[in-house]
């Protein structure tokens, strides 16, 4: 009995301790939804199209086939399912900009769900370190496009990085 009882106190915890952990994810103001969706935009050029989101749509499966394969994975029929819909949705509509927007952005929501369901994020806070696009030196092979993954090797590093 006092295993029967362990393990149901187990599951409850679980239950419990994982809806908590996940909704600490979803963002609950309308600054931080804004900000979501204007990544995402960003992510597509400004040019959501459903060529776009079904690309999304394969990107969020294979990252639940990955999820799938871990231990503790969750259950991810649901948010499958709601793939499937929309992927049927794309299909049986004639594309507009502003429909394309929409689905566009309800994929990635739908991804981002997915995402955060792995069981490997068990964390509820992140360090961020916003650090400035590297500089060159004019005239030497440093003088190039100033993309921020330069500054790892430690010879294109800018001072003035702070955290967020």
């Amino acid at each position: 009995m006092r295993k029967v009882f362990s393990f149901m106190l187990g599951i409850a915890l679980a239950c419990v301790l994982t809806s908590a952990a996940l909704a600490q994810y979803q963002p609950t103001t309308e600054k931080g939804k804004e900000q979501l969706k204007e990544d995402y935009l960003f992510q597509c050029n400004y040019e959501p199209t459903f060529e776009k989101a079904k690309a999304e749509i394969g990107y969020a499966r294979q990252a639940a086939e990955r999820i799938a394969k871990l231990e503790g994975a969750p259950d991810l029929k649901a948010q499958l399912a709601a793939l499937d819909e929309l992927e049927k949705k794309i299909n049986a509509s004639t594309e507009t900009e502003e429909l394309a927007e929409e689905l566009y952005l309800a994929v990635r929501a739908a991804k981002r769900e997915i995402v955060m369901r792995n069981p490997l994020i068990n964390f509820n806070e992140i360090l961020l370190i916003d650090n400035p696009y590297p500089h060159g030196v004019k005239g030497d092979a440093t003088d190039e496009w100033g993309h921020e993954a330069r500054h790892r090797n430690g010879f294109m590093a800018t001072d003035g990085g702070k955290l967020i």
